[in-house]
């Protein structure tokens, strides 16, 4: 058996030690530790720190001298293994990468003299974008493999349930894309802080899985071979149509004026290198971007000899297809999701925690058909507001989230096996002024005296100055340890009268723009819709009903909701708006 020669230990040079200790000094050390790792007095170090002017050098020039230094180590080394002829032949391909960087010319940054060191900021290198790219691929269910798939498509439509990882996935699919592509991106959302998820989730990417903190907003990425920028936009944003690249709406079923802002959307990927995706889960039909879903949109000015019918149903979009208008649309509900790998629902626990028509519309893409409801949705969804933005005295965490201001509470209580609905509104502080709804719960405690403590804290938490409950049936339980937490609970009794009165207000108040809802709330919209105008059984009166079963609530949220709208009396001051009109019975 052959052994292995014994190769005498190589003679370390001054120069050897020279070399280490700049590589250590780039590394971070201070000289003192560099003195002692490579036993060398330290005046020594300082005197070589000095003279080559270690300070002076850049970015590259750190690199490349690292790179440099194992790369000598490698070659030196005796006998060698396969791992070395690796790491040699890495560290060559990386040396003549840092050396084009050096060798080539870049124009100097705004404010920024010719001839000043390029930032390496934002800047992901061949490793990391590979690193990106694997991390990328390993973490997709298999209908978002689909989606990847079809990222070439001009526009792609995507019909969603909520909670399955569209946003998460499309922002990963646009760094992915800009790396090699180049692409500029814009992310555009209701507001400002939607967007910034999408940005949260590109930042997740390149630090887990590169380690790269990216920064900026707008966001520039640099690589060896392209520079792109990342745009995350609100619908209020001024200069949208001075930006160009790959356009990624979200939820754009929720968008007030839809049409005109897939103008100015239209007009940022006008060009056909440029790609759209827009995804949402279902509104109502008498959203703007119901007919643009449809096809309905496609239609209109042409000739009834070039109309199209586009086929929406589930079954014909579960797989996607490229539609007759050239848009790829796809439809996936929670049970397909599920179906095709994720792993993320309890779909029993969803179907009890919801009715019927809501687990529909959320998690089975279904419409919501407006037509019949009391409450129209265009008005509802104006409610919906960036209240990050727009509510800078709220505190949510808090243990005071709105001060000593005054606050409503409205109660809903339990039927059955539902949980009792509680709204916290809070009061406006000048005439006319706006209400806002700044807690809104479920008390799925089923005996009431869990529930009246719960509302208890809620009591100490903030400044009551009103409190209505519903004491019919099961209600008045609650209501009466309600009443020795808070003497002066109102308490009302369901009647024709009293229904009339709590809707009329409400349509008051929220057709005059004066209530405020945090824009995530779209269940709460849900719940209005769900309000129905209905004949008594005499078929003499107009009554109002919620859309649900005796033992599954709904529509809870929004009678308490209007519980607490009813500290304003109806005819007040509603802010010019033309005023709700009153069945008169």
């Amino acid at each position: 058996m052959s052994q292995r020669k014994n190769h005498p230990a190589p003679k370390i040079t001054e120069d050897d030690r020279r070399l280490k200790a700049k590589v250590l000094y780039f590394s971070g050390h201070r000289i003192p530790q560099i003195a002692e790792a490579i036993n060398t007095p330290e005046s020594t170090v300082r005197y070589w720190h000095s003279t080559d002017k270690w300070d002076k050098f850049g970015q590259a020039e750190r690199v490349n001298d690292a790179l440099g230094a194992r790369l000598c180590l490698l070659i030196a080394k005796d006998p060698k293994e396969g791992r070395d002829f690796k790491e040699i032949d890495l560290l060559t391909r990386q040396l003549a990468r840092v050396e084009r960087v050096r060798a080539t010319p870049t124009a100097p940054r705004k404010g920024e003299k010719r001839g000043g060191d390029r930032t390496n900021k934002n800047y992901l290198s061949p490793a990391a974008i590979e690193q990106i790219q694997t991390a990328f691929m390993d973490n997709l269910f298999d209908y978002q493999q689909l989606w990847y798939d079809n990222r070439h498509q001009r526009n792609r439509q995507i019909l969603k349930s909520r909670q399955i990882g569209a946003t998460y996935y499309f922002a990963r699919e646009a760094l992915v894309d800009a790396l090699t592509s180049g692409h500029n991106k814009i992310f555009l959302s209701a507001s400002k802080s939607q967007a910034y998820v999408f940005r949260e989730y590109i930042k997740a990417l390149a630090m887990e899985a590169a380690e790269v903190e990216l920064t900026g907003d707008p966001m520039t990425i640099r690589t060896d071979d392209h520079e792109c920028t990342f745009y995350f936009l609100g619908t209020n944003s001024k200069t949208a149509q001075s930006y160009h690249g790959d356009i990624f709406m979200d939820e754009y079923f929720w968008i007030n004026n839809f049409d005109e802002f897939k103008k100015v959307a239209s007009a940022m990927s006008s060009h056909k290198q440029w790609k759209r995706t827009y995804f949402s889960t279902p509104s109502a039909v008498a959203h703007e971007a119901y007919p643009f879903w449809t096809g309905v949109a496609y239609n209109r000015g042409r000739k009834k000899t070039e109309h199209i019918h586009i086929d929406t149903r589930a079954k014909t979009l579960a797989s996607g297809k490229l539609c007759a208008d050239n848009v790829w649309r796809h439809l996936v509900t929670v049970e397909a999701a599920a179906d095709l790998g994720c792993h993320l629902f309890d779909l029993g626990q969803l179907k009890s925690e919801y009715a019927p028509d809501e687990y529909a519309q959320l998690f089975m893409c279904e419409f919501v058909d407006d037509h019949d409801s009391v409450f129209s949705f265009g008005e509802l969804n104006r409610c919906l507001v960036e209240t990050r933005r727009l509510w800078p005295d709220v505190k949510p965490f808090a243990n005071r989230p709105v001060g000593d201001d005054a606050v409503a509470i409205g109660i809903d209580p339990a039927k059955s096996r539902d949980g009792c609905a509680v709204s916290v509104i809070a009061l406006p502080k000048v005439t006319g002024g706006k209400f806002r709804l700044v807690e809104r719960l479920t008390l799925r405690e089923p005996l009431s005296e869990a529930q009246a403590a719960a509302i208890a804290k809620l009591c100490d938490k903030y400044e009551v100055a009103h409190m209505e409950i519903d004491e019919t049936g099961m209600g008045i339980a609650l209501a009466e340890r309600l009443a020795k937490i808070y003497p002066r609970l109102r308490r009302v009794s369901y009647n024709l009268e009293t229904k009339n009165a709590l809707v009329v207000k409400a349509i008051e108040i929220i057709r005059s723009g004066r209530l405020e809802v945090d824009e995530a709330a779209r269940e709460w919209v849900g719940a209005f819709l769900a309000i129905k105008k209905t004949q008594t059984a005499s078929g003499k009166y107009l009554t109002y009903k919620s859309d649900r079963r005796e033992d599954i609530g709904h529509a809870d949220i929004a009678w308490a909701t209007m519980h607490a709208l009813a500290v304003e009396r109806i005819g007040f001051d509603n802010g010019g708006a033309s005023p709700a009109r009153a069945v008169v019975f």
